[in-house]
C-alpha cells in the first residue's frame, strides 16, 4: 500500500485563468472524514495524507460552486499524485430598472447582468416639470436617496418614481377622499398619492353588513374587492358601499289553513335576527298537524319561533278532520302520496309547494336559482341528497324535499343547523306566551 497521497489543487478564473485566492475546498476521504483547505494568493493548494482522498467541493462567494472526483496518476515509488484543475465562473445576477413618470435613470431603464456581489449605483434624473420622489426596490417602497446603491447578491428590480411639480414648484402629491356608505372600513394603499398613479383599495364590512361595490366620484365603479383604480386625479372621491346582510324565510303550507306571517317570502335584516314568531291557523274541517323546517319534521307547538341568522324554509302541515273530529291522516296507506317541496334561500322549483301523486309515481323536480344565487343541494326527508339541480323521487310514501340556494361567491351562506328545544311550563310562563318556542341557531361551517 502506498505511503501517502498528494493532491495539487489549481483554481483559476474561467474567463481569465487568473488564480483565485481564498477558495474553500472541502475534501472528502474514502473513510467518510473530511478536510477544508484554502487556496493561496496564486490559487493553489496542496494536500498530503496517508488516507485516500475521493472527492471535493470548491466554493468562493460570487462564483459558481464546483464539485468533482479526485483521480490519481500512476504512483511514483510509494506515492499517488493527483492534479486537480478547477475553473470557477462568476455568478451573474440581473438588475431590472424601470420608471413611472417623466425622467431617466443611469444605468438606463432595462435589464443588465452584473457579477455576484457587485455594487451598482443608480441615479435618477427628473424631466422638466417633474420631481424624483422615491425608489421602489423589489416591489417595496424605499426612500429617495439619489443615487441608490444596489448590492447584487440576487436578482433585483428597481423602479424610479417621478411625480409632477405643482404650479408653485412643490411635489405633485394629491389628496383623494375615502368615504363609507353603510357600516365598514375602506382601506386604500398607503400614500402619498400622486397624479396618474394606480391606486389599490380594499373594503372591510362590519358584522351584519356585506360589501356591494365601490363608487368613484359618485358613479358606480367596481364590485370587485379588493380592486385597483387607474390614473388617479386631483380631487377624487372613493366610496365603499355596504348593505345590511339579510336572511330569507320562505313560508309555505300543506292542506287548508293560514299562517302569520302569511305564506310567501319574507326578508329580515341581519340586525333584526331575533326571534321571528310564526303561527298556524287551520281552516274549518282541518287541524294543524305539525311544522316542517328546512326539510325536517317537527311537532305542533304553535306558534313557533325562529332565530333568523340564516335562510330557512317553513311549512305548516294541515290535515283534514275525520267525521268524529279526529285527525284525518291516512298513515301513508292511501293511493295518493304527498310531496312537500320547500326552498331555502332565493330560487324556485318546478313543481313547487305541496303536491299529491299516485303511489309509486316517479316525480322529477328542477331547482332554478335567482340572480346572484346558486343551487347548493337537495335534502330528502331530512337527509342530504344530490347536489345537482335536477332530482327524481319515487312516491312510495309521503316525502319532503328541500332545495337549498346560496349566494354566488359565498361558500356557506347556509350552514349546518342545530335545534334547541326550550321546554317546560315555567319557560312558557316567563316568556309570557302560550306555546313552547323553538330557537334555531346556526353553526357556520369553517
Amino acid at each position: 500500500m502506498p505511503a501517502s497521497y498528494i493532491v495539487n489543487f489549481n483554481v483559476r478564473r474561467a474567463d481569465s485563468y487568473v488564480g483565485l485566492p481564498n477558495v474553500y475546498i472541502n475534501i472528502q476521504y474514502v473513510t467518510g472524514s473530511y478536510l477544508v483547505v484554502t487556496t493561496n494568493a496564486y490559487g493553489n493548494a496542496q494536500v498530503s495524507a496517508g488516507i485516500q482522498m475521493s472527492s471535493f467541493i470548491a466554493t468562493l462567494p460570487g462564483y459558481q460552486t464546483i464539485s468533482g472526483q479526485i483521480v490519481y496518476n500512476q504512483p511514483i515509488d510509494t506515492t499517488f499524485i493527483a492534479d486537480v484543475n478547477i475553473l470557477l465562473s462568476s455568478t451573474k445576477y440581473t438588475l431590472t430598472i424601470n420608471k413611472t413618470g417623466e425622467g431617466y435613470t443611469n444605468p438606463a431603464v432595462g435589464q443588465t447582468e452584473y457579477n455576484a456581489e457587485a455594487t451598482v449605483n443608480v441615479t435618477a434624473t427628473a424631466g422638466t416639470g417633474w420631481s424624483f420622489d422615491h425608489w421602489v426596490v423589489d416591489s417595496v417602497t424605499n426612500d429617495n436617496h439619489n443615487p441608490i446603491a444596489i448590492w447584487m447578491n440576487m436578482n433585483h428590480s428597481l423602479q424610479a418614481v417621478f411625480v409632477p411639480l405643482d404650479e408653485d414648484g412643490g411635489n405633485g402629491f394629491i389628496y383623494p377622499k375615502f368615504l363609507v356608505d353603510g357600516a365598514g372600513l375602506i382601506q386604500p394603499q398607503y400614500g402619498p398619492y400622486y397624479l396618474g398613479q394606480t391606486l389599490g383599495i380594499k373594503a372591510v364590512p362590519n358584522t351584519g353588513w356585506v360589501f356591494k361595490h365601490f363608487k368613484r366620484n359618485g358613479k358606480f365603479d367596481s364590485p370587485a374587492n379588493p380592486t385597483t383604480f387607474q390614473n388617479l386625479q386631483s380631487g377624487e372621491v372613493f366610496v365603499a358601499v355596504f348593505e345590511r346582510k339579510t336572511q330569507i324565510l320562505n313560508i309555505t303550507k300543506s292542506g287548508e289553513g293560514t299562517t302569520y306571517p302569511v305564506v310567501g317570502t319574507h326578508v329580515y335584516s341581519w340586525d333584526d335576527a331575533n326571534t321571528i314568531s310564526v303561527s298556524a291557523t287551520a281552516s274549518n274541517g282541518y287541524v294543524f298537524e305539525n311544522w316542517l323546517i328546512d326539510g325536517v319534521t317537527y311537532d305542533n307547538h304553535n306558534p313557533i319561533s325562529l332565530f333568523m341568522v340564516q335562510d330557512h324554509a317553513l311549512t305548516a302541515i294541515f290535515v283534514p278532520l275525520d267525521e268524529d273530529g279526529g285527525n284525518g291522516g291516512d298513515g301513508n296507506g292511501s293511493l295518493k302520496k304527498t310531496l312537500i317541496i320547500q326552498v331555502v334561500g332565493s330560487g324556485t322549483t318546478s313543481p313547487s309547494g305541496t303536491r299529491d301523486y299516485n303511489t309509486g309515481q316517479s316525480v322529477t323536480v328542477t331547482a332554478v336559482a335567482a340572480e346572484g344565487w346558486k343551487f347548493k343541494k337537495w335534502t330528502k326527508d331530512g337527509k342530504d341528497a344530490e347536489t345537482t339541480p335536477i332530482t327524481t323521487i319515487v312516491m312510495n310514501t309521503n316525502h319532503t324535499l328541500l332545495a337549498t340556494f346560496i349566494t354566488e361567491g359565498d361558500g356557506e351562506k347556509t350552514g349546518e343547523t342545530n335545534w334547541m328545544l326550550i321546554a317546560g311550563g315555567a319557560v312558557a310562563a316567563i316568556a309570557g306566551i302560550g306555546g313552547l318556542a323553538y330557537y334555531l341557531k346556526r353553526r357556520k361551517k369553517k
